[in-house]
């Protein structure tokens, strides 16, 4: 973490980190901890993404559910309290999974508890289900930042990529939030597009951008889970052609063009000098972040769920369970530490999910 990055960083949590402890472990893993990256950790995980169900009530053809076999049992409100409550320094919670979130039917009393403990909360959502109610209970509560997957400006490529949802109904569902938002005077939560891009959907960046403005959408971010080379689909990967990737770059720029005429952030992830260095290792999960699925088994990071395994096999390398054992006792386990040193130097203790995926391809 550049140290250009505090000041904002400390903004966006501000709420939180009035608990002295919680700023004092921030200011630790920005100042020391990230930069150094030991193995053994002395600062504590600052944000988690936790998966509350692995129900949804669409069938999009690219995501990782289709491969789970009983998607029932969610987490419940006492298992969440006994997550949140074992990560002392938490700033901010991702409630996103394999699943729609807004199925639990405990989603809001989760949201209750996080947010009187001062955390950032948000998660994404294929936004079916943001009728009237639901969106006037998570904008008094308070809920940060909502992120809608969002891949088509055509209501026919938007079906086929979304199985179960329609353009016309996603639209109209965040057309309403925000006049909702509007009329109760907040300005929460902030309103992001989730954009997936593959082959099928690069082209229509730009006017989904144009579609976020008109929807009174904040920020579209592009490309959120494609930082995996083994997905056939990725349109960013160290194989594409010269030529596609210097199309692909002038799709975005002109997305960019687009946020900055309409007042829209645009937010794409850069694949481009990723893929250029055939050996690199940028990443700061094991040190900042974790992701708990909703049986409370730990990983170091979500990348797990686009490892397209079963489930069964997946749950049985977690770090830990933190339904069981206090999170911040599994934190500088001997797993914990060994998957750090692999990260940083001993390549061969490199935990097995990090193999192939962008943020870390040092052979």
């Amino acid at each position: 973490m550049k140290l250009s990055k505090i000041p904002e960083m400390l903004g966006k949590y501000k709420d939180r980190l009035v608990h002295p402890g919680t700023l004092i472990n921030a200011a630790g893993a920005a100042l020391y901890t990230v930069p150094r990256r030991p193995a053994h950790s002395p600062t504590g995980v600052m944000s988690a993404q936790i998966e509350i169900t692995l129900r949804c009530n669409l069938a999009c053809p690219m995501c990782e559910n289709r491969l789970i076999k009983d998607p029932k049992n969610d987490m419940t409100l006492e298992q969440f309290r006994r997550v949140i409550d074992g990560m002392p320094h938490l700033i901010s919670i991702n409630l996103t999974g394999i699943g729609e979130s807004l199925l639990n039917k405990d989603v809001f009393r989760m949201i209750e508890y996080a947010k009187s403990r001062g955390i950032y909360v948000w998660f994404t959502t294929n936004g079916t289900l943001l009728v009237e109610k639901v969106n006037r209970r998570l904008i008094e509560l308070g809920v940060d930042e909502l992120v809608i997957s969002f891949d088509a400006a055509d209501p026919e490529v938007f079906k086929q990529i979304r199985l179960g949802a329609t353009f016309e109904q996603v639209t109209g569902n965040l057309r309403e939030f925000a006049e909702l938002k509007r009329k109760m005077g907040k300005g929460k939560p902030k309103l992001s597009f989730g954009n997936t891009v593959v082959w099928d959907n690069l082209k229509e960046v730009p006017e989904i951008v144009e579609i976020a403005a008109g929807l009174g959408i904040d920020r579209v971010i592009v490309g959120a889970n494609l930082v995996l080379l083994d997905m056939p689909d990725a349109v960013i990967n160290p194989k594409t052609p010269k030529a596609s990737v210097e199309e692909i770059n002038a799709i975005f720029d002109r997305a960019k063009e687009v946020g900055r005429e309409r007042g829209v952030e645009v937010v794409i992830a850069d694949y481009v000098s990723k893929c250029e260095k055939p050996e690199m290792c940028d990443c700061e999960k094991p040190w900042t972040t974790c992701y708990i699925t909703k049986d409370g088994s730990i990983f170091p990071c979500c990348e797990v769920t686009q490892r397209r395994i079963p489930r069964e096999r997946m749950l049985k390398m977690a770090m830990g369970n933190a339904i069981e054992t206090p999170f911040y006792k599994v934190w500088n386990s001997k797993q914990y530490r060994e998957l750090r040193d692999g990260i940083t130097r001993d390549l061969s203790k490199r935990y097995w999910f990090c193999n192939g995926c962008m943020r870390c391809r040092r052979k």
